[in-house]
């Protein structure tokens, strides 16, 4: 392995192995080109950074914080072909209420979440109340363990399957399953005229963890 690709992998960063050949074969949606393990370090480790800060404002109820971080779903793409051109067509196989047809035929992608025990929430207003919400009721010291991490070969969606525990009053993390997360992040591929802040959160999907689950790292879409 390249230095690049070892110190990929020192991150805990894998490559997952859907490339645009496999996703054409099934007939998904094309993915973006396939680009080196230099800038696949580089990207995975900035997506690490903006995960460890959604788990920081949570902890910090810092709402502002919170709100940076997630993708924006006010802008427009004509087709949802488009969107296949900048987002790993995966993601929107497993989420495929993400995209929504506007009556002008305009379609529009929004950011998913799910609480634990909560129902789904589609578009950042909802997402956006309900952190509003979660941060009224006071402090939540909840670190994530990861379980694994991936990146897409095109370096644009990064994939955490997270165990979040909540600290006790004590300064203990809580005995038990946690709940399971799975984060994942985008990198938009800015076009003409176009700012992106970034890694941008698109899923966040959190669920009690069954007991008897093992923490084997899997953590799939329809399994959320």
């Amino acid at each position: 392995p390249s230095l690049w690709e070892t110190l990929l992998e020192r991150l805990g960063v894998t490559v997952e192995g859907c490339g645009s050949t496999a996703e054409a074969r099934e007939g998904a949606l094309p993915s973006a080109p396939a680009v080196g393990p230099r800038l696949l370090f580089s990207r995975a480790r900035a997506a690490i950074a903006k995960n460890e800060g959604f788990y920081r404002s949570f902890r910090e109820r810092d709402h502002l914080a919170m709100a940076s971080l997630w993708l924006s779903d006010a802008r427009p793409w004509p087709e949802r072909e488009q969107i296949s051109q900048f987002f790993p067509a995966g993601l929107l196989r497993d989420y495929p209420d993400l995209c929504v047809r506007q009556q002008d035929g305009q379609v529009l992608l929004r950011p998913f979440c799910r609480h634990p025990g909560s129902p789904p929430l589609l578009g950042w207003q909802a997402i956006n109340d309900s952190w509003v919400q979660i941060f009224s009721a006071g402090a939540l010291e909840i670190w994530p363990e990861a379980r694994r991490i991936t990146i897409s070969p095109c370096g644009r969606l990064v994939r955490f399957a997270l165990t979040e525990r909540i600290l006790s009053s004590r300064g203990i993390r809580t005995p038990g399953p946690g709940i399971a997360s799975r984060n994942d992040f985008v990198l938009p591929q800015a076009g003409e005229g176009d700012e992106w802040p970034g890694w941008s959160i698109v899923v966040h999907d959190a669920h009690p963890t069954p007991a008897q689950e093992a923490p084997n790292g899997e953590l799939l879409g329809d399994a959320s």
